[in-house]
């Protein structure tokens, strides 16, 4: 007899037959028979009758544990040699950012000008800058460094390069001037993997 099957505290996890299994859920712990229906919406005891010829097995869901905390972004330190901080438009060296500047998001051109961050391919694909900058994504409202260029270190800008590369397609600091490829950031300083000289 079926007392209860109307009401029990099941939940079905799928709904259809895998591998001659049926997944469901029991919200309360204990012995468990199996009834079946043939009715499209059982609400009676009386729908419902005693599986046979079916084996019940119920197993017990993993204990999971908490997710262990993100690791932090890794600490990209300026290299030895310095790094430069490009014009945007004609890739003119207009500072040299040195291991004791990693605080630096700004140079003075007349007035403080937050450092833009633009990536490049890892692996330069063919077609120039216009296939290898990436100065926005997805939309070209999509500033990499914001528009107008957030305040970001040097360190910042290396882990978003980071932190918007795919399998496809790595990126990296450009050590280019990324000319004419949005985000009005030819007028803007920006960050680049060219060394100091």
């Amino acid at each position: 007899m079926c007392v209860g099957a109307a009401t029990a505290h099941i939940l079905s996890v799928g709904g259809r037959v895998v591998n001659g299994k049926i997944g469901v859920r029991f919200e309360q712990a204990g012995l468990q028979k199996l009834c079946v229906s043939n009715v499209v919406n059982p609400w009676l005891d009386d729908d419902f009758v005693i599986s046979s010829g079916v084996t019940l097995a119920v197993e017990a869901s993993p204990v999971l544990s908490p997710s262990p905390p993100p690791s932090p972004p890794p600490y990209y330190a300026i290299p030895a040699a310095g790094v430069q901080v490009l014009l945007g438009s004609t890739g003119a060296t207009l500072a040299c950012l040195r291991p004791g500047d990693r605080n630096t998001t700004a140079i003075i051109d007349g007035q403080s000008k937050n450092i833009a961050v633009q990536c490049c391919r890892a692996v330069p694909a063919e077609g120039g800058d216009e296939v290898n900058c990436k100065r926005w994504i997805d939309s070209p409202e999509n500033c990499v460094g914001g528009s107008p260029p957030k305040a970001r270190t040097y360190t910042d800008a290396m882990a978003m390069c980071f932190k918007l590369s795919t399998q496809e397609m790595p990126l990296k600091l450009c050590d280019i001037p990324c000319t004419n490829q949005g985000c009005l950031y030819n007028k803007e300083p920006v960050f680049s993997s060219k060394p100091c000289s």
